[in-house]
């Protein structure tokens, strides 16, 4: 199942789907249970799996925007920094219709690259 990652996104600790947009693509491929080992302040998977999508799939796009910081929390843990109010609406605007769609290869693709940074596997082999 396509997931679509929306630059406006960037701007909200909610954006993301609170972070979990992938959440279902990661646990049907064997990737739900991958911080279980892991230390209880590590930045969870699912989280380092999201900022590298946007970081392959969606930064290429944000043109005179960066990435200002990725945040472990239980909300969504990539945002571009902002002072909120006129900047705010005006990035809003700016970055209204820019997104990406990703296919279940192009997310797995990317869990598998940040497991093996871990050194970590999945508990079933992802179905590619």
């Amino acid at each position: 199942m396509p997931v679509t990652l929306k630059a406006v996104d960037l701007l909200d600790r909610g954006g993301f789907v609170d972070g979990d947009i992938l959440d279902d693509v990661l646990w049907d491929n064997g990737y739900g249970d991958m911080d279980d080992d892991a230390a209880e302040d590590a930045f969870p998977f699912e989280a380092a799996v999201l900022c590298e999508c946007v970081r392959r799939h969606l930064a290429p796009l944000l043109i005179g925007f960066e990435i200002a910081y990725e945040v472990n929390t239980l909300h969504s843990p990539v945002r571009i920094y902002h002072d909120g109010g006129n900047e705010e609406r005006g990035l809003r605007e700016a970055l209204k219709d820019v997104e990406v769609v990703l296919s279940d290869l192009d997310v797995l693709t990317v869990a598998a690259a940040v497991a093996a940074q871990r050194g970590t596997h999945p508990q079933i082999p992802p179905a590619l």
